[in-house]
């Protein structure tokens, strides 16, 4: 898909066009309901996802990846912000707060944001393997995750 779009609106009017050029599909969304976004729901109508409720307010999103986000702390710790749920990352178990210690056996400490990224592209394999520590249970564990498409909403 190549998707462009476009929304606004004025008082309690409000509109989106998209446009998929690739498949060479248009979807336009008008409506009056200030308790809907007409931008999330063509979104979601455009990339043939499923129109749900949730969607009337959250974009709907196929993504590719490992299906976390992540940071470094103030105490220069790399941590795990968010997991996304159906994705591979949320299959095994991750959650937010989990340090990275290890990325395919390197070490993170001293590693900025990039080079973490870096590390997690490094081999072009869709596998990746993170050494990961639970700071409530003093527990390491790892675990090998696959790089996959996954649906998000947010």
């Amino acid at each position: 898909m190549e998707l462009l779009g476009h929304a606004g609106g004025a008082g309690s009017y409000h509109a989106w066009v998209g446009f998929d050029k690739k498949q060479r599909r248009g979807v336009v969304v008008l409506t009056t309901a200030n308790d809907v976004s007409s931008e999330a729901i063509g979104w979601t109508l455009l990339q043939r996802l499923p129109l749900k409720r949730e969607n009337a307010n959250e974009f709907a999103k196929e993504i590719v990846g490992l299906g976390f986000m992540f940071d470094i702390d103030q105490a220069h710790t790399l941590r795990i912000t968010k997991v996304y749920p159906r994705s591979s990352a949320g299959q095994a178990g991750l959650s937010s707060g989990l340090i990275i210690q290890k990325i395919n056996a390197v070490p993170t400490a001293g590693k900025s944001i990039a080079e973490c990224f870096n590390l997690l592209r490094a081999n072009s394999s869709p596998k990746v393997r993170l050494e990961l520590v639970n700071p409530e249970r003093k527990e390491t564990n790892t675990v090998e995750l696959t790089r996959g498409k996954f649906l998000t909403s947010g």
